[in-house]
């Protein structure tokens, strides 16, 4: 038996456009299953029930249809969850090979961007501060002295005893 559809590769299905179409080729392919073995679950218990086996009375007849169509109706449950887990195969693909690299992108230029700006206010800052410390420690002269404040008058202090 030669199949029509190429079988599916790493390569094929990291592709750009792989993973979202072996996804949904998935889920249809199964989706399909699922409600064919619903279907067939239903029919089965219903003919099982209508005919039973040779001797079985009316319980017995439910019992053994129900224990043939139970599996039937596991197959349909396990059709549905490779549905639901192909979703979230798609899902999980996106997040981690196509949005995350993308996130990581943004906060690269974010953490650059702010340094920049950190740098640029720093330096900001340090002009600022060694200007002020420059205008404290400047030379002043003798009759402003007394006018002045802070740092000036701790040096009037020494100036005074040296005298």
């Amino acid at each position: 038996m030669v199949d029509a559809e190429p079988q599916w590769t790493s390569d094929l299905l990291l592709s750009t456009q792989g993973m979202p179409v072996y996804c949904e080729q998935v889920r249809l392919v199964f989706r399909d299953h699922r409600e064919g073995f619903r279907t067939l679950a239903v029919e089965t218990h219903g003919d099982l029930v209508a005919d039973p086996v040779p001797g079985d009375n009316a319980f017995q007849a439910r019992l053994h249809a129900w224990r043939v169509s139970r599996i039937l109706r596991a197959m349909e449950g396990h059709s549905q969850k490779i549905v639901a887990l192909a979703k979230e195969l798609d899902r999980t693909y996106q997040q981690v090979y196509v949005e995350l690299p993308k996130v990581r992108k943004r906060k690269a230029a974010a953490k650059e961007l702010h340094k920049a700006q950190k740098a640029q206010l720093t330096a900001q800052s340090a002009d600022t501060i060694n200007r002020t410390v420059r205008e404290a420690l400047a030379p002043v002269e003798q009759g402003d002295r007394a006018d002045s404040v802070g740092q000036a008058a701790v040096f009037d202090l020494f100036d005074r005893r040296a005298q």
